[in-house]
């Protein structure tokens, strides 16, 4: 049976709006942890980016299962 691991793509999911904005990074992070912890399918992870004006974003990043060589 072959083995796969996550890797972590630097781009967002298409057709998929920001969870949430807001001014305080920290209350981003904290948003962005929820959602992680209540994943349930392992494509997406949820990260905190900077945004426009000052604004933190909570958006969804994309991931792709590669073969593991083991």
């Amino acid at each position: 049976m072959p083995h796969y691991r996550t890797e972590e793509l630097n781009q967002r999911v298409v057709g998929v709006e920001p969870d949430m904005f807001t001014r305080f990074k920290w209350r981003a992070e904290r948003r962005a942890e929820k959602l992680n912890s209540q994943r349930v399918i392992k494509s997406y992870r949820y990260e905190v980016v900077d945004w426009l004006n000052g604004k933190w974003a909570v958006v969804a990043m994309q991931n792709q299962l590669v073969p593991d060589d083991r």
